[in-house]
C-alpha cells in the first residue's frame, strides 16, 4: 500500500455516514479537516481511524465545533506527532485536557492567529503536553498588552479576561523543559520580556521573532548568550540595529541560521558583530535591508553556504563575499538592484560550490 506524506480531504464527500464500509488504498501521515459535517453523525472518530499512519492533522480551515473535533480525534487511540488549531475564534481546553491525558505522543501544537488566547490557557496546554517539542502562539489577532514584570510562577493569576502576556509564555517555558522550537511573533514583547524570558529557554534550538517590532539589538544578544542550544533565530522586520550592539560580546558557535530580513536599521556594524557572535552561520538571510553594503570583508573567513543578501549590496560588496565565502552553494541577489552581470560571473568564478544563483531577471552590464 503507497504510503503518501500529506492529502487535505473535505471529509463530507468521504460519505462516512453510508452502511459501506470504507476502505483506504493510500496510507498517508498528514491530514486538513475542512467540513465540519463529520461530526453531524458522531462518527468522526470510526472514520479517522481508518487512517493508521496518520501523524498530524490540520484544523485551521474548520468551521464548526472544534472541541467536540478534538475529542474525536482523541477517541481514535492514532498516536498524532503534531495538532494544528490555527486560524480559530479561540482554544478549548478541556477538550485539550482530555486529550493530553490519552494522548501522549503529542509533540508539535500549533495555535496561531487566534482570536483569543490567555495566560492560562498557556498553562493548561503545558500541564497536558509535558513532552511538547515545538508550539506556535504566533500572530494573535488581538492586542493583548503585557506584563510589567513576572509575577511568582507557581502563584501565578491571569491578568485580564483575554490576554496573554510574558508572564505566561514564561510559565509555558518553564514547565516544557523539551521545548526546542518557539514561534512567537506577538508584538507584545519588549527587549526586557526577552532578557526575563531567556532563563527558561536552555534547551531551545529555533525560536521565531519576526514581527516584533519592539525588539532590538538587547533581545538578539540576550538570546545568544543565554541559550546554549539555540541553533536559528528569526528576526525579521524587528528593530534590529536601531540601537548600537553591546561592547562586550560572546561568542555563540551552535548558532547556524540568522534569518534577518526586512530590518531596515541593520547596518554594516551591527551585522559585523552579529557574525562574530556567530561564527559558524550557515545561512543568512539580509534581504530587504537597505542599510547593508558589506556582508563580509575579504579578510574574513565564512562557512556560509547559503546567503539571501541586502538591497544595498552592489558589485563591490560581492566580490568581497565571493573572496570570503568560498563555501557558498545558495545565493539569491533578486533584490539586489546594484548588481550587475559582471558581478555575479565574479561571485560565481570564485565559489567553485555554488549550485544555484537566484538573480534579478535583467542585470545590467
Amino acid at each position: 500500500m503507497p504510503l503518501v506524506s500529506s492529502i487535505y480531504v473535505n471529509l463530507s464527500d468521504v460519505r462516512a455516514y453510508t452502511a459501506e464500509p470504507i476502505k483506504c488504498t493510500v496510507e498517508f501521515s498528514k491530514l486538513t479537516i475542512s467540513d465540519p459535517t463529520i461530526l453531524s453523525h458522531d462518527t468522526g472518530s470510526a472514520l479517522l481511524c481508518k487512517f493508521h499512519h496518520l501523524k498530524r492533522i490540520d484544523l485551521l480551515e474548520l468551521h464548526g465545533d472544534l472541541d467536540r473535533l478534538v475529542r474525536e480525534i482523541t477517541r481514535t487511540g492514532l498516536n498524532l506527532e503534531a495538532l494544528n488549531l490555527s486560524n480559530q475564534r479561540r482554544v478549548h481546553v478541556e477538550g485539550l485536557k482530555d486529550m493530553g491525558a490519552k494522548m501522549k505522543s503529542l509533540r508539535i501544537l500549533i495555535c496561531s492567529r487566534l482570536s483569543f488566547l490567555q495566560n492560562s490557557d498557556l498553562i493548561v496546554i503545558a500541564d497536558s503536553f509535558p513532552l511538547l517539542e515545538e508550539v506556535d502562539f504566533s500572530y494573535p489577532e488581538q492586542d493583548y498588552g503585557s506584563l510589567s514584570e513576572l509575577d511568582s510562577i507557581n502563584g501565578f493569576t491571569n491578568s485580564g479576561p483575554f490576554r496573554v502576556t510574558d508572564a505566561g509564555i514564561a510559565v509555558l517555558s518553564l514547565k516544557l523543559r523539551g521545548l526546542i522550537k518557539c514561534l512567537e511573533a506577538a508584538d507584545f514583547l519588549t527587549d526586557q520580556n526577552m532578557i526575563d524570558l531567556s532563563q527558561y529557554l536552555h534547551n531551545l534550538t529555533s525560536i521565531n521573532l519576526n514581527s516584533c517590532s519592539t525588539l532590538k539589538n538587547p533581545t538578539f544578544f540576550t538570546l545568544t548568550k543565554n541559550c546554549p542550544s539555540l541553533e536559528e533565530i528569526q528576526m525579521e522586520r524587528t528593530g534590529l540595529g536601531k540601537e548600537d550592539p553591546p561592547t562586550v560580546l560572546e561568542k555563540n558557535p551552535q548558532i547556524r541560521s540568522l534569518k534577518l530580513a526586512w530590518n531596515k536599521c541593520l547596518n554594516d556594524e551591527t551585522l559585523k558583530k552579529l557574525r562574530f557572535v556567530c561564527p559558524k552561520i550557515g545561512e543568512l538571510e539580509v534581504n530587504g535591508c537597505l542599510e547593508l553594503r558589506t556582508i563580509w570583508t575579504s579578510s574574513d573567513h565564512s562557512e556560509l553556504e547559503v546567503l539571501r543578501a541586502g538591497s544595498g549590496i552592489n558589485n563591490e560588496g560581492l566580490s568581497m563575499i565571493g573572496q570570503s565565502c568560498r563555501a557558498l552553494q545558495h545565493l539569491d541577489l533578486k533584490s539586489c538592484l546594484g548588481v550587475t552581470t559582471r558581478g555575479v560571473k565574479e561571485v560565481v568564478g570564485s565559489c567553485k560550490g555554488l549550485r544555484e544563483v537566484k538573480e534579478l531577471l535583467q542585470c545590467e552590464y
